[in-house]
């Protein structure tokens, strides 16, 4: 028999008798988070000692942003984590500056290299959706993301290990970049992620500078990367801290096998790359020349120094900021060496040399 109570259930605790009960909102189920770095306060320079650790990143470029920029600069963090193929920002539809805070996550974390850096904007009344393009890496990023671990463990115990001064740490990591990294643009996807010059040996300027960030921030070193432009065209680099001063880096520019660009502040960089933010870089204090004794302002001062280290077997650098041409250095060097050797001479826009005497 029918009872009313079954035509009227009993109220649970907390509901009027009557109510309709109600139906509980199905739960949706998120995606799980890509492993990430942490936006981190890495140890000061005087306290520096060797650590592998691949859980921090440096947020300089979030650091240049607006409180509702950064807001959006995290949304699109956490919707690229989630492999989302877009999410809402709550900014105007402006392209060139969601474009900016995108390249600046991107060019803050060294873990997304699974993402374009390029963006869409999408606009409906209301409602601005900012859409992201992967690459092919995204699907098997775990895999690849480990193999670019196992690079760092090995440059970690064999040319950081030892270091005792980020100064050490930074040139150790930049080295072992020159030595094993060619420019190489055959295969773009690969070329313009981490994963190229890391795993093969080649890449461009977004992997290179890409592949830096990752190993010094890994190894304990304050990096973050800019871009801007080199002879007219796109071009990315690194922004370090050493003892806090920031100090440009760029590797890419170093493959033939010179420290050209290594710690450089915004004017000597200035004389070869344009359009890009200015961080602070104020100092040519940890310059490599400036620190080696081979920084001269026009080549009448660099002769003695030229011609002091002239002598066979001899390698050596030196800068001169209103550049020498080649033929000049190569008579300098012979008067140094006395005799006749072989002399190699590279050059990068007639200012900064390496010389080799054998």
């Amino acid at each position: 028999m029918l009872k009313l109570t079954d035509l009227f259930p009993k109220p649970t605790a907390g509901q009027a008798p009557g109510a309709v009960p109600k139906k509980e909102e199905p739960k949706i189920e998120l995606p799980p988070l890509f492993e990430s770095p942490e936006p981190c306060d890495f140890p000061s320079q005087d306290e520096f000692a060797p650590s592998l650790d691949f859980g921090r990143y440096w947020r300089l470029n979030y650091s240049l942003l607006s409180a509702d920029e950064r807001k959006a600069y995290e949304d699109m963090e956490t919707a690229i984590r989630r492999g989302f193929s877009s999410v809402q920002v709550r900014l105007p539809p402006d392209n060139a500056r969601l474009m900016n805070i995108a390249k600046s996550l991107i060019e803050d974390n060294w873990s997304l290299f699974y993402v374009d850096t390029s963006i869409t904007v999408v606009t409906e009344p209301g409602r601005v959706d900012v859409c992201f393009r992967y690459n092919r890496f995204r699907e098997e990023r775990e895999k690849y993301l480990e193999q670019m671990k196992e690079v760092a463990r090995n440059v970690f115990e064999t040319r950081v290990k030892g270091c005792s001064t980020a100064y050490e740490a930074e040139m150790a990591i930049h080295d072992w970049m020159i030595e094993n990294v060619k420019y190489d643009s055959s295969d773009q996807e690969l070329a313009h992620s981490p994963l190229g010059p890391l795993l093969y040996g080649k890449g461009v300027c977004e992997g290179i500078s890409e592949a830096f960030c990752f190993l010094a921030c890994s190894c304990g070193l304050k990096t973050a990367m800019a871009s801007g432009k080199l002879k007219s065209g796109n071009h990315r680099w690194n922004i370090v801290e050493l003892d806090g001063d920031r100090y440009h880096l760029d590797v890419t520019s170093d493959l033939c096998g010179l420290h050209a660009y290594f710690n450089c502040s915004d004017r000597t960089i200035g004389r070869s790359h344009t359009g890009f933010k200015k961080f602070g870089c104020d100092s040519d204090r940890m310059n490599y020349y400036a620190l080696n004794g081979g920084r001269f302002v026009n080549a009448c001062d660099a002769t003695a120094f030229i011609r002091d280290n002239s002598v066979a077997g001899a390698t050596f650098e030196f800068m001169v900021e209103n550049g020498v041409m080649p033929q000049e250095v190569t008579r300098i060097v012979r008067t140094g060496a006395g005799g006749r050797v072989s002399i190699t001479t590279t050059h990068v826009d007639h200012r900064y040399y390496r010389v080799i005497i054998r």
